[in-house]
């Protein structure tokens, strides 16, 4: 469980950089007009996308980290149990 939520979390992070190297490298790029009014919404709508993506993706690998940590403390108590 350790290494899927060390995959998720970096999965997470590998979003953030890749959207912020993107916006780095379009910023060069400039549009007037209509063609800027247009891709200036693509842009924003993707980039919402992708961070609700991001963002669900840190939920989750918290909630696997979590997962991890109660089936531990579970596993010890268990075998308390039975050690006596």
């Amino acid at each position: 469980m350790q290494d899927t939520s060390e995959s998720i979390t970096k999965g997470s992070q590998d979003i953030q950089q890749i959207l912020d190297s993107m916006q780095s490298e379009l910023q060069k790029v400039q549009w007037t007009g209509e063609s800027a009014n247009a891709y200036q919404v693509s842009q924003r709508k993707w980039s919402e996308g992708m961070r609700g993506l991001q963002s669900v993706l840190a939920a989750v690998g918290h909630e696997v980290q979590n997962a991890m940590l109660d089936y531990q403390a579970n596993e010890s108590r268990g075998a308390g149990i039975f050690n006596g």
